[in-house]
């Protein structure tokens, strides 16, 4: 995982506006600025509500095909956050900062949006996964 992600993410945002953690039975990463959501903010365009859902719709299936199931949360400002685990793992949810440290992205002042939603996903393979936030 930490060959195809690191070598995807670095193409994608150059900056590095984001980090991987690997821990026992869990890969994860955090994403501070994303490339995508990013230059749609900076750019003042329009977008898709859910436009974020756009990762989940292509990860998720790739993930089930893999044996994998991703938890993650977005909070629709270009900042996200993923652990992907073996389908079959037994998970129990962790505390922000528990598995990738200070690098968690939920740790940072501007993660909450104000008035906004953070949308969230358990062992979800699809966009169709999202819990209600």
């Amino acid at each position: 995982m930490a060959e195809y992600w690191g070598h995807t993410l670095a193409e994608e945002s150059p900056e590095l506006g984001f980090s991987i953690t690997r821990a026992p039975g869990v890969f994860r990463i955090d994403i501070s600025d994303c490339p995508s959501k990013g230059f749609l903010i900076r750019n003042g365009l329009k977008q898709y509500s859910d436009y974020c859902d756009h990762c989940i719709g292509w990860i998720g299936p790739m993930m089930r095909d893999a044996g994998f199931v991703v938890d993650h949360e977005h909070n629709h400002r270009g900042q996200c956050w993923w652990e992907m685990r073996p389908a079959d793992a037994d998970r129990t949810q962790l505390p922000p900062g528990a598995v990738s440290g200070n690098k968690d992205v939920r740790l940072a002042p501007d993660w909450f949006p104000i008035g906004g939603i953070i949308d969230h996903y358990e062992k979800a393979t699809s966009s169709e996964d999202k819990k209600p936030g």
